[in-house]
């Protein structure tokens, strides 16, 4: 079993702390982490072949921001799986039911993930997703509404699956 990292530990606790939510604000704490640990100028690469948030070989640690991002809140391979931002969401919905993202939530994790598929480093994802953050917030829309996973679209690895 692997051990949680300190940084993994500390936005657990903020997510405790939110309820199980995943808010704009939360959301700018983990992009702020995963840039914080593999650099401003990291550029993913294997979601040119197909998207994997895992990579397409390393299981342990995610190589796309998104896929970096919820693995800080405690999220396994298992529990979201391989693919495209909108199928990870809805297999985590499946598999984590408790856990609740706001919609201002999901359009910043999406602005970094288009940056991210676009060929931008990290840095620049995590700068796009927070203009998005202030373009929310002026809108008055950013945590007011939660995702809805549609589960028919979720891709639930065997692994994950309670039966």
């Amino acid at each position: 079993m692997q051990t949680r990292t300190e940084t993994q530990e500390k936005m657990a606790f903020a997510l405790l702390q939110k309820n199980n939510t995943v808010d704009t604000y939360l959301v700018r704490e983990l992009l702020y982490e995963a840039v914080a640990a593999r650099g401003s100028g990291y550029v993913y690469t294997d979601h040119f072949e197909s998207c994997r948030n895992w990579g397409l070989e390393d299981k342990t640690q995610p190589q796309c921001i998104v896929g970096y991002s919820l693995w800080l809140l405690g999220v396994t391979y298992q529990e979201c799986g391989v693919g495209s931002i909108t199928p990870t969401l809805d297999t985590l919905g499946a598999t984590r039911p408790e856990l609740k993202l706001t919609l201002g939530a999901v359009q910043m994790l999406q602005a970094a993930q288009t940056v991210q598929d676009n060929g931008g480093t990290w840095g620049l994802a995590k700068a796009v997703a927070d203009s998005s953050y202030w373009a929310l917030n002026t809108l008055g829309v950013t945590d007011t509404a939660y995702y809805k996973p549609d589960l028919t679209n979720a891709n639930v690895p065997k692994a994950a699956t309670h039966a």
